[in-house]
């Protein structure tokens, strides 16, 4: 970027300035100032350069003016705990130990369940904790309230499955103490527990901005949602099209993405067990800060055949 940055800095600055100030400039002066006109003349190329680049510059402005203001809100909406206290890292099987898919995909509950309960006893750690997605950048899905009324549009998100109209949420599955280590406090119902991340479970966990935008400010609790279409973002077999979930807890929003009219996109959140999603993100927490040897001791602790 800063190479072709300075190269068009040449061509539509340098050169053509070289050229008004070369040998022929005084006489362009003389003649200028003794009413022969302009005698300075850039020609057609470099004219169409210059305001090709002025055009293009003002008609960038806007555009870059809305996204860096809505990567500032959004990095601003929900200050996260203190960066220097986390490490996080995604688990998978490295391919070299399983070369086909189903084999890595056997072969990542086993070991991702080992190394959680090693990294807890390191010294200096204070919690671990797992998720599908990294907060903040979850996928989409539209979803179906029960009671409620299907929206009248669909959105801008593509469709990869299902074909009821529903409305746009963020999914995330987490694991049971995933709120406890970034401080998101339980604002109505019950936490996750062991119970919760078995396949036949349905029960969720929403966001307050969820519970705010489908049921006004009602309790949402007991409350039942479904997945009726996958957004093109998300991947396939998170989660079950058709499938009534019930609402047992609300938590405060935690790293959101807004909307045009500047509230939080509702997230729904789902227990898992270690392993069940691969690859995955784990977060270990230190309150210390981070130690400079934490890195290295990872990958002893993951070594041949465990999650890389």
């Amino acid at each position: 970027a800063a190479g072709l940055a300075t190269l068009a800095a040449i061509i539509v600055g340098v050169l053509p300035a070289l050229k008004a100030t070369g040998a022929g400039v005084q006489s362009g002066m003389k003649t200028f100032s003794m009413g022969g006109g302009a005698g300075m003349q850039l020609g057609r190329l470099w004219t169409l350069l210059i305001v090709g680049q002025v055009a293009f510059t003002v008609a960038l402005l806007p555009p870059a003016l809305y996204y860096a203001s809505e990567a500032v809100a959004h990095a601003v909406a929900e200050p996260p705990p203190e960066s220097l206290e986390f490490v996080t890292a995604d688990l998978s099987i490295d391919s070299s130990i399983a070369a086909t898919p189903a084999e890595r995909e056997a072969r990542f509950p086993a070991p991702h369940g080992e190394l959680l309960p090693r990294l807890r006893e390191e010294p200096g750690i204070s919690a671990v904790t797992f998720s599908m997605a990294t907060p903040g950048q979850e996928g989409a899905m539209f979803v179906e309230i029960d009671g409620a009324a299907a929206p009248a549009e669909r959105g801008d998100y593509s469709l990869a499955e299902g074909s009821a109209m529903g409305y746009l949420a963020r999914l995330n599955r987490v694991d049971t103490g995933f709120f406890d280590t970034f401080d998101v406090p339980l604002l109505a119902g019950r936490a996750f527990g062991t119970a919760d991340t078995a396949p036949s479970a349905s029960t969720i966990i929403v966001s307050r901005s969820f519970a705010d935008q489908f049921f006004s400010g009602q309790n949402a609790l007991g409350k039942r949602v479904r997945y009726v279409g996958r957004g093109g973002d998300t991947d396939e077999g998170q989660v079950e099209l058709g499938r009534w979930y019930d609402i047992v807890g609300v938590v405060r929003d935690y790293r959101v993405v807004k909307l045009e009219d500047g509230t939080p996109r509702g997230k729904i959140y789902h227990a898992m067990g270690p392993g069940a999603v691969r690859p995955s993100l784990v977060a270990i927490r230190t309150p210390g800060g981070v130690p400079a040897t934490l890195g290295e001791r990872l990958r002893i602790m993951a070594g041949p055949g465990a999650p890389r």
